[in-house]
């Protein structure tokens, strides 16, 4: 009959795990057969997508208001300005190619020009 303390430290679970070892691999493995199996395969696929969202930041962010509001504040900003920078940047560059193609009297593009620029005149005289 085997003594007690002999095989001791040859089984994994009976053996302390080094730092880092519990840590879920994310590499795809073979699905178990049994339903638990399956449920743990899940459940690790699960922690792995977590982990990858960065969970744990976005609720200590939601922890702190205060953070929370002034980031969405500053993201607001920025892009309130650059709306309204690229907008004029657009703006600019189709009424540039406008005035280009009413210099190259085209009859229909140059009529067409000619119409938008007396409606603008019109419409500054009765201001």
């Amino acid at each position: 009959m085997a003594s007690k303390h002999e095989g001791e430290g040859a089984r994994s679970h009976d053996r302390e795990a080094p730092p880092g070892a519990g840590r879920r691999s994310t590499a795809r493995r073979r699905a178990p057969a049994s339903p638990v199996g399956r449920l743990i395969q899940r459940l690790d696929d699960l922690v792995a997508a977590m982990e990858k969202a960065n969970l744990a930041e976005l609720v200590e962010l939601y922890r702190n208001p205060a953070r929370l509001m002034s980031l969405n504040f500053m993201a607001g900003v920025f892009r309130g300005f650059g709306l309204a920078v690229g907008f004029t940047a657009v703006g600019a560059i189709f009424l540039y190619l406008l005035g280009r193609l009413a210099a190259l009297n085209i009859p229909y593009i140059g009529d067409f020009v000619a119409e938008i620029v007396r409606i603008v005149q019109t419409e500054l005289a009765r201001h």
